[in-house]
C-alpha cells in the first residue's frame, strides 16, 4: 500500500494532539494518522524491533535524544531517515557544561560515529540533524 501513514506521539493531549487532530481533519487525511498519547520512547520500546518507519522525526526533551535515537534506529527501514529538531539549541549545544548541551553533544557524537549512518546538520532554524542509513545511498 503506497498510502502515506503518520504516527505521532505526544504527552500533551489537550493541546498538541487536539490541535493536530483538527489540522489533519481539515486536510481530510485524519484516517491516515495514528495518535499515541504517550511518551515517544515508551511508544517505540513497545513496538517490535522490526522496521516500521521510513522517517522518524524527533523533537523531544533533549535528555531523551540519545535513547530515542537508539530505539528509533532499531525500527527504521533500510532506506530510512532519522531527523532531529533543535540541534543547535540556540548555541547551547556547543556548551557541554549545560546539561541539555551535554545531551545533544553526546547524541551528535553517537550519530556521527555510528557505522550504519551518514549524518549531517543542516543550519535551518535552530539546527536540523539528518541521519540516514548508509545503504540508503547505494543501489
Amino acid at each position: 500500500n503506497s498510502t502515506v501513514r503518520v504516527t505521532t506521539c505526544d504527552i500533551q493531549k489537550d493541546t498538541n494532539i487536539t490541535l493536530a487532530q483538527k489540522a489533519w481533519s481539515d486536510l481530510n487525511v485524519l484516517d491516515r494518522i495514528t495518535f499515541a498519547h504517550e511518551n515517544a520512547l515508551t511508544y517505540l520500546t513497545q513496538l517490535s524491533q522490526t522496521p516500521h518507519f521510513d522517517l522518524i522525526f524527533i523533537d523531544a526533551q533533549k535528555s531523551l535524544y540519545m535513547d530515542l535515537a537508539k530505539e528509533a534506529l532499531l525500527r527504521l527501514t533500510p532506506n530510512g531517515l532519522l531527523v532531529f529538531d533543535n540541534f543547535f539549541m540556540q548555541g547551547n549545544a556547543a556548551n557541554p557544561a549545560r546539561k541539555s548541551g551535554a545531551h545533544i553533544h553526546a547524541c551528535n557524537i553517537w550519530l556521527f560515529e555510528h557505522p550504519a549512518l551518514t549524518t549531517t546538520i543542516i543550519p535551518i532554524g535552530d539546527g536540523v540533524t539528518i541521519a540516514a542509513r548508509k545503504n540508503a545511498f547505494t543501489s
